[in-house]
């Protein structure tokens, strides 16, 4: 049996929505970190689908749920990343410095997600609504979409490869990311091609950029922290042009193959 594309949409973007709202019971009484993670993911995925199938659901709310979406993301970005870097941090004043740093963000979360109560619920309203129906069906669409991020992903690797620049590899894991989200979600005989390695680098790349980002916003207030923070800085800028090289090299090997980023098998239409 056929699947329609908005209505598997509207489907899958309501159950991801409900699994993101079930996370923030854990996330307010315990500030919890996987919880807050989890709450990220699906409302990426939730994102991630109404953007891709954007064109076939412009009589539908998609755009204006899609930024809304954005916005409940936005908020926590700065937690999530300091979560993920007091995890990589030895005892000692900086990490005693990032934690105190994460925990008055997470009380500054609170109060924005306590804001976004009413704009959650009108989202899971209009996600429960029936939308208005088109004729394309579900699978079909995907097939062509990861078809078109697969040559988005080629032309993003090339113009990284070619500039070095962060902001060029940083849409280069974005656009990978999508595209293991549309076959996840709307694929299931599908299969990623990528190796995990070129997508633990992409992640571990953006990490080290987060991570200096973070670091160059402290004042040290001690001999004992600025000694610290100038040798972590010095380790993330090592770490980050060492994965550099590697994602030159993966990158470049990847582009030598016939099906350059391809991550589907044999699709039956």
């Amino acid at each position: 049996m056929t699947e329609g594309l908005v209505s598997g949409i509207r489907f899958r973007v309501l159950d991801l929505y409900e699994q993101a709202l079930m996370q923030l019971p854990a996330l307010r009484e315990e500030g919890d970190r996987e919880a807050l993670h989890r709450y990220r993911v699906n409302l990426r995925k939730c994102r991630c689908l109404l953007e891709l199938f954007i064109e076939e659901l412009w009589q539908t709310p998609a755009c204006a749920l899609s930024l809304s979406f954005a916005a409940q993301i936005k908020v926590s970005n700065l937690v999530r990343d300091l979560d993920v870097f007091v995890a990589q941090l030895k005892p000692g004043p900086l990490r005693d410095y990032v934690e105190q740093l994460r925990q008055f963000r997470l009380a500054n979360l609170h109060d924005q997600l306590h804001r976004l109560e009413r704009e959650q619920l009108l989202c899971q309203s209009v996600l429960a609504l029936k939308w208005t129906l088109n004729q394309t069906q579900l699978a079909d669409a995907t097939v062509d979409i990861s078809e078109q991020l697969r040559l988005q992903i080629i032309a993003q690797t090339e113009r990284a490869l070619s500039t070095g620049k962060s902001k060029h590899w940083h849409r280069v894991r974005i656009l990978v990311k999508k595209q293991r989200y549309l076959i996840d979600l709307c694929l299931p005989q599908g299969r990623s091609g990528l190796a995990q390695e070129w997508q633990d680098r992409l992640g571990a790349f953006n990490d080290s950029c987060c991570q200096l980002t973070i670091l160059n916003d402290i004042e040290p207030g001690s001999a004992e922290l600025k000694t610290e923070l100038l040798s972590q800085k010095s380790d993330l800028q090592l770490q980050k042009a060492q994965t550099l090289d590697v994602l030159v090299k993966l990158g470049r090997r990847e582009l030598k193959k016939k099906n350059a980023f391809g991550h589907l098998v044999e699709i039956n239409r």
